[in-house]
């Protein structure tokens, strides 16, 4: 069987991306016996920043594409040092069969990221293999890429990170036990232990919807440290739920942003806190 492959990290799996993952799914459906297959990678090593999908969401978007194979290689100190040339005949040629390839325009492949794009077209052209290297794709002038919507998100600019993802962002884990301090100003909160090793958490107060047990509720979430009642300096993720009374402990939640509200503060005593959360509140519904 014949091959159309693509190969990238893919984070986020933004509307970019997307764009060359449809391109790949459209080109295999014109060629005789042929699937399509993604290659992506469980981490890139050393990465040093945040990621906007952990690798299960990864695959979770990904399968909801029509895309026929997903492919996951472990980046390891082994795996790093493969030279573009054992990548293209060991991997592309040899493991997937590939006869074409379909990349994005920045696409870099091989041992200290020395394989661009006119590398590898002319391994294709010397083996009969098509390589098909898409443009980039522009928000208002302005390339969509993962490294810019990270960007984008620690900014806290929630509506322009959903137009570019192509989905309202969303940060998933359990509820865990916590201080019970927001349940003592009146307002409880569901404490998160998120899913998925570096995931971004954009700190500030957000207005969104959670998702628990089929059903989607109105709510509010901070990322911080609590700092009006609390000293500790460690970043935690709180979600209020709107109209909500049910028992949550140790059940999974889902909480999709869509605005900030504000940044997190500290506030001069609790009655200018709780203020602030019922106007918070306010505005979430708004």
């Amino acid at each position: 069987m014949n091959v159309v492959l693509t190969i990238g990290f893919f984070d986020g799996v933004h509307i970019g991306h997307r764009k060359l993952i449809n391109s790949v799914i459209e080109k295999a459906k014109t060629l005789p016996d042929c699937k399509s297959i993604v290659l992506t990678f469980e981490r890139v090593l050393q990465s040093g920043c945040g990621l906007l999908t952990s690798l299960e969401e990864k695959i979770v978007i990904l399968k909801e594409t029509d895309i026929d194979q997903i492919e996951v290689v472990k980046f390891t100190e082994k795996f790093s040092s493969t030279t573009p040339e054992d990548f293209f005949y060991n991997i592309i040629m040899k493991k997937y069969n590939t006869k074409t390839m379909i990349v994005g325009y920045d696409f870099v492949f091989g041992k200290d990221r020395k394989g661009s794009t006119a590398i590898l077209g002319e391994m294709c052209e010397k083996n009969n293999m098509e390589l098909i290297v898409l443009e980039p794709v522009l928000y208002k002038d302005t390339i969509v890429s993962s490294s810019y919507i990270r960007k984008c998100l620690m900014e806290g600019r929630i509506e322009l990170v959903n137009i570019l993802l192509g989905r309202d962002y969303s940060i998933e884990g359990e509820v865990v036990k916590g201080k019970g301090l927001g349940k003592g100003l009146g307002f409880p909160t569901a404490n998160l232990k998120v899913k998925g090793e570096g995931k971004l958490l954009p700190e500030g107060v957000y207005g969104g919807f959670v998702s628990v047990d089929n059903s989607s509720y109105r709510a509010l979430i901070n990322i911080g440290s609590c700092p009006t009642l609390s000293s500790c300096n460690v970043i935690q993720p709180e979600i209020h739920i709107l109209d909500f009374d049910k028992e949550i402990s140790n059940k999974t939640l889902k909480f999709y942003f869509k605005r900030k509200i504000r940044d997190e503060k500290k506030f001069i005593n609790i009655e200018e806190l709780k203020n602030q959360i019922k106007k918070d509140i306010i505005f979430t519904n708004a």
